[in-house]
């Protein structure tokens, strides 16, 4: 049986950083999956940058932190190639979504994975039914 495929976006990265309950433990309970082979986690470099860069502009050694958390997780970070780009551009292009918002989206599309999120900026891919969300529960 092929394990399922789940994309962290910057959202789910922060709620988890920050442990904003309840999404927290619904990342912890993911992280927990993944640590024992049931899911595979991937994350965009670019959403892995732009959760820094928001954790940076207030307190660099929570930053740090995170990404030296992150590269030793039971998750992947994708790196992007150059048709990756372009699809993320394209989706940037049809909807009203942040650039990086886009590459998590694009990321989980080509790879057939469910994107986690608590961040409604997806529902409309959402309802189009071009991306498959498991949706964090918000404060």
């Amino acid at each position: 049986m092929k394990k399922p495929i789940k994309v962290l976006d910057a959202w789910a990265i922060l709620a988890w950083i920050g442990d904003e309950l309840p999404a927290a433990e619904e990342v912890n309970l993911l992280l927990r999956k993944a640590e024992q082979g049931s899911v595979k986690i991937l994350i965009s470099i670019i959403n892995l940058g732009e959760a820094y860069y928001r954790l940076a502009k207030t307190d660099r050694d929570v930053a740090e932190r995170m990404r030296h958390e992150f590269s030793s997780g039971p998750f992947k970070i994708i790196s992007l190639t150059d048709e990756q780009v372009w699809q993320a551009a394209g989706l940037k292009a049809d909807y009203a979504i942040s650039s990086a918002d886009a590459f998590a989206a694009s990321l989980a599309m080509e790879m057939g994975a469910e994107l986690v999120t608590g961040d409604p900026d997806f529902k409309e891919l959402e309802r189009e039914g071009s991306l498959k969300i498991e949706w964090l529960k918000r404060k």
